[in-house]
């Protein structure tokens, strides 16, 4: 009963928070961009945050701390339950060298997993395979990029497969493996032209592929907006933050009353 009312308090919590202008975040209100000072409850500094919510500051940007990795935070969602990250590619290729980024992000026992109605996974290259799979399940998508000549792939737009493709990516995904390179029956005939090729995940709302960027290696440095579901529960909460969460709660309710 008494779990039943606090998962109840936090509903009400979350919903007043958003509801005022102080707590409204760089999602909420678009003109406001996010900073360490505005970020809203349940995230905040360690000691002031729920468990597995805790983020930095560098200067006043709100920094995501996960495994080895850092993440610039753009907007964080109370009312969608997700926040924004930048990151970089999962993981580059080019001439034989392999090489991770920060994309490879790993999730487990956090609080978070990578929105599946938010982001596809991307590959931009010349004849090159990107297949991920989630750690925890059997489920599996990928794609292949074609490029016949550099003239076939167009300038701008959506990835059609030359020269760029997106695969949609498993639902409740924590943590994946990556399957990345060249198949073996096809015949690379423009990849000296190119910087290589890379395998990222990215807001699919955010991305608008560019021939341009793929030949002048553009993307071998740029960061890519990731969009990450997250959710309370019982694991974050300690007695002790059960006791803050509800004093909380209360303080924030007894403002209409």
């Amino acid at each position: 009963m008494i779990s039943e009312l606090l998962l109840i308090l936090e509903l009400l919590l979350l919903l007043v928070a958003a509801s005022l202008g102080t707590y409204t975040s760089g999602a909420e209100n678009s003109s406001s961009p996010l900073t360490c000072t505005s970020v809203p409850y349940p995230f905040g500094i360690s000691g002031k945050a729920l468990k597995g919510f805790e983020i930095s500051c560098n200067g006043n940007s709100p920094i995501l701390h996960l495994g080895k990795h850092t993440y610039e935070i753009e907007t964080i969602s109370l009312l969608q339950g997700n926040l924004i990250i930048y990151a970089s590619a999962i993981a580059r290729g080019c001439e034989g060298n392999f090489i991770r980024g920060s994309g490879w992000i790993n999730l487990e026992g956090t609080p978070y997993t990578i929105s599946d109605t938010q982001n596809m996974l991307t590959m931009v290259g010349c004849d090159d395979l990107a297949i991920i799979k989630g750690s925890r399940s059997n489920l599996t998508s990928g794609c292949v990029t074609f490029c016949d000549s550099v003239h076939s792939v167009v300038m701008s737009g959506r990835c059609s497969g030359l020269g760029c493709c997106q695969a949609s990516i498993p639902k409740g995904l924590k943590s994946f493996n990556l399957t990345f390179g060249k198949p073996g029956n096809l015949i690379n005939a423009v990849f000296n032209s190119t910087a290589g090729s890379q395998a990222f995940l990215v807001n699919q709302n955010s991305f608008t592929f560019s021939s341009e960027k793929l030949w002048g290696g553009v993307y071998h440095n740029q960061t890519f907006q990731v969009v990450l579901d997250w959710a309370i529960g019982k694991e974050q909460k300690s007695e002790k933050e059960e006791g803050n969460l509800r004093l909380q709660g209360e303080q924030l309710l007894s403002r209409f009353n």
